[in-house]
């Protein structure tokens, strides 16, 4: 997995704090516009994702890049490489596991 300008948000809103745990919960953004077909996924962080059902990507990979957020409460499996990058530091690419999460 490439870990660059990513950051994770815990209950109290903080990013990166030694407190946060993958089950911790958030409110997810609103919004279904990521839906993997086949193929590598290339995810705009930016359309704000919201992922409620297990996918399996083939082993296909899986990008996240940009500024906004992507939630996922179910499975994604089965993908080769996994990259997440923000736009830079001030402009975050926030990943949300509730439940699911990425299990190569």
């Amino acid at each position: 997995m490439a870990i660059d300008d990513i950051w994770f948000r815990n209950t109290a809103g903080n990013y990166n704090d030694p407190t946060w745990n993958i089950g911790e919960k958030e409110s997810p953004p609103s919004g279904n516009t990521c839906t993997y077909t086949s193929g590598n996924w290339n995810i705009l962080a930016s359309d704000n994702c919201r992922n409620t059902n297990p996918v399996g990507v083939g082993g296909n990979d899986i990008t996240i890049t940009g500024t906004g957020t992507f939630y996922t409460s179910a499975d994604i499996t089965n993908y080769g490489k996994l990259t997440i990058k923000g736009t830079d530091a001030t402009n975050r690419c926030i990943v949300t596991c509730d439940g699911g999460c990425f299990r190569g």
